[in-house]
């Protein structure tokens, strides 16, 4: 766990041992937006565990992924997760259409994540990822 002075993912990941590795890919399996965009697979390690998901960039941000970023995306995708208790509640809060299977399926992809999310961090960090400033 990190103290009071933690302000931000990076620091956060520093102070909690989590390393990050990333390699490119041409194309992402699971449900999204980017079909144009630059696609890695992250995994992140901690204490001997790992956590691997998929990430993206737009096409025209020419740099590796950084792992500010990446747990900042983590964060941001737990956090709607967690403020919806239901598809529709998450539908109406992002703008989805209650009837589109894609919706459904980043809604649900969103979900899996943050709960594998919570597995790798613990609930306390977990939590603690949540409430970050960025």
């Amino acid at each position: 766990m990190t103290d009071e002075t933690t302000v931000d993912p990076e620091t956060f990941a520093a102070a909690n041992g989590i390393t990050m590795t990333f390699e490119q890919v041409a194309d992402r399996p699971d449900p999204t937006s980017w079909a144009d965009g630059c696609h890695w697979r992250v995994t992140l390690n901690r204490e001997g565990l790992e956590f691997s998901i998929f990430y993206s960039q737009h096409k025209s941000n020419e740099k590796d992924p950084q792992l500010y970023d990446v747990m900042g995306c983590l964060a941001s995708d737990a956090s709607t997760s967690e403020a919806s208790d239901t598809f529709d509640e998450w539908c109406d809060n992002f703008g989805y259409d209650t009837d589109s299977r894609q919706a459904e399926r980043i809604y649900n992809q969103c979900r899996k994540q943050s709960a594998d999310l919570k597995t790798f961090l613990g609930g306390d960090l977990y939590t603690e990822l949540l409430t970050l400033e960025y």
